[in-house]
C-alpha cells in the first residue's frame, strides 16, 4: 500500500512542536492506518528520538535537514507545521511553490500564508491539526484542489530572487 506520506521541517525544538504529534501519534494512526511521518530539521533530535522509542512508534522518522529539501518536499503529500511560534516559514513558502498542501497551526506568518480550505488549513488545536489531516487522507479530490492552489498562491512577492532584489535595493540605501 501507498504510504501517506507527510512532511514536517524545522528546528528539532520544543516550540515547533514535534512532541504535540509524537504524542497524537497513536490516535492518527488508527484514524490513518498508513501515516508515515518525515520530519526534517537541525538541533538535537535526542529527546524526540527517546519519546519515539518509548511509545514504541514506527512511522515517524527524524531526519536530519537536507540541502535536497525540495526533493523531499515534492514527495509529501501534506506540510504539517505544527510550530508555536514562527515568523514567514520558508518551508511553508517552499512546499506552496511545489504543490504542497499545508495544514499548520493557526499563528501569525503562517496566516499570511495559508487560506484555510484554499491552499491548506489552519488549526488551533491538536484534535483540529487530527481532524485536518483524516478530511485531507480521505479526500484526494480535496487534495488534488489544494495541491493545485498551493502554488498560485505563492507570487512573486515571496520568492527568492525578489526577496533579494529588495534587500539588495534597501541596503544601497544606506
Amino acid at each position: 500500500t501507498k504510504f501517506f506520506n507527510v512532511g514536517m521541517i524545522g528546528a528539532y525544538k520544543k516550540n515547533k512542536g514535534y512532541e504535540n504529534v509524537i504524542n497524537n501519534l497513536d490516535i492518527i494512526s488508527k484514524l490513518i492506518p498508513n501515516i508515515y511521518i518525515n520530519a526534517y530539521g537541525y538541533g538535537s533530535i535526542n529527546e524526540f528520538k527517546e519519546m519515539i522509542k518509548i511509545k514504541n512508534i514506527k512511522n515517524f522518522k527524524l531526519n536530519k535537514f537536507t540541502k535536497n529539501i525540495i526533493d523531499k518536499i515534492i514527495d509529501f503529500d501534506v506540510l504539517l507545521h505544527p510550530s508555536f511560534r514562527e515568523g514567514l516559514s520558508v518551508s511553508i513558502m517552499q512546499s506552496l511553490q511545489y504543490n504542497t498542501p499545508i495544514i499548520a497551526r493557526n499563528i501569525v506568518g503562517n496566516r499570511d500564508l495559508i487560506k484555510n480550505n484554499y491552499n491548506g488549513f489552519l488549526f488551533k488545536t491538536d484534535k483540529q491539526m487530527i481532524d485536518k489531516l483524516k478530511i485531507l487522507y480521505l479526500n484526494k479530490n480535496l487534495r488534488t484542489k489544494l495541491s493545485s492552489n498551493a502554488s498560485k498562491s505563492i507570487t512573486k512577492d515571496f520568492l527568492k530572487p525578489h526577496i533579494n532584489k529588495k534587500i539588495k535595493k534597501f541596503i544601497n540605501k544606506f
